[in-house]
């Protein structure tokens, strides 16, 4: 068998508690280093090298429900999928004044992102972040 076209990702298991659970037993400095400890990564992720693609990690589909389009070679191609998938959902004279500022800008600087980065998804011990689990919609 053929795998050399699959993508995967090895994960082993974390011990914690999801964010979500555990927040309202938190104390404030140690809400404090947490949200410090996620911008880091966030941060993080915004450098990982310059790129211009737009889409999923593997450079499969795009795993987003308004699009029913393939990954994006640039942010005017992702931009003119938005207005698109918008214009079939959303009557015209409502989007226009909306979505015309988005695309009419320069290029910037496209980063990874984790795709569902929310409570849930966050794994805390000891006060710490432990772990960000749920990368299937990264890219």
């Amino acid at each position: 068998m053929d795998w050399s076209n699959d993508t995967y990702i090895f994960m082993s298991f974390v011990d914690g508690q999801p964010l979500d659970i555990a927040w309202n037993d938190l104390d404030y400095l140690t809400k404090t280093r947490i949200a410090s400890q996620l911008k880091t990564y966030i941060d993080d992720l915004r450098t990982m090298g310059r790129m211009t693609y737009i889409g999923s990690a593997d450079h499969s589909p795009v795993t987003d429900l308004i699009f029913a389009t393939c990954p994006f070679d640039s942010e005017k191609e992702f931009n003119e999928a938005i207005v698109e998938a918008y214009h079939l959902t959303v009557p015209r004279q409502h989007i226009q004044k909306f979505l015309f500022g988005m695309i009419a800008h320069k290029e910037r600087h496209v980063a990874f992102a984790h795709g569902d980065l929310r409570p849930p998804n966050i794994m805390i011990k000891d006060g710490n972040v432990a772990a960000i689990i749920d990368w299937e919609l990264s890219g």
